[in-house]
């Protein structure tokens, strides 16, 4: 599945076991919570097909203000659908931070929760190509790595 919403700069994909969404943009509620039920049903459709995609990476360097019932929406009702498909959890997420101080705020909020709850190793990147990197990583080295953080 590869998904491009360009009114919000939005794009969804799958490589490598990875599940990827990278905000370019502003998005509007409507536009961000499609994004977000996108995801979980590409998360979903490879589970059931046995290839699931273990590693999150969420790109957010162009990302903007999160609006605040989105968040509310994300931690709520998207975070319970999430709670529902238990075989779709991340063993790690990779976040790009955004240069938009609320976005920032809102992302690091929002996936420490999801990894909490998928008891998932989370990290933060300034640059793809690290975040990438550290995904693919053997699971041992990146205990490593997020004990030193």
């Amino acid at each position: 599945m590869n998904l491009f919403f360009e009114d919000a700069c939005v794009h969804i994909y799958q490589d490598q076991g990875t599940a990827t969404i990278k905000w370019l943009g502003l998005a509007k509620s409507p536009t961000y919570r499609q994004t977000y039920e996108q995801f979980l049903e590409m998360l979903v459709l490879a589970a059931t097909e046995e290839t699931p995609l273990n590693y999150w990476l969420f790109d957010c360097t162009e990302g903007k203000v999160i609006d605040i019932k989105d968040q509310s929406w994300t931690l709520i009702d998207w975070y319970e659908q999430l709670e529902a498909h238990t075989t779709c959890l991340p063993k790690r997420i990779a976040v790009i931070l955004s240069k938009d101080i609320f976005n920032k705020i809102a992302t690091r909020v929002i996936m420490s929760r999801i990894a909490q709850f998928a008891e998932a190793e989370l990290a933060y990147f300034s640059e793809e190509e690290e975040a990438r990197e550290w995904l693919m990583k053997p699971e041992e080295m990146n205990e490593e790595l997020v004990a030193i953080a």
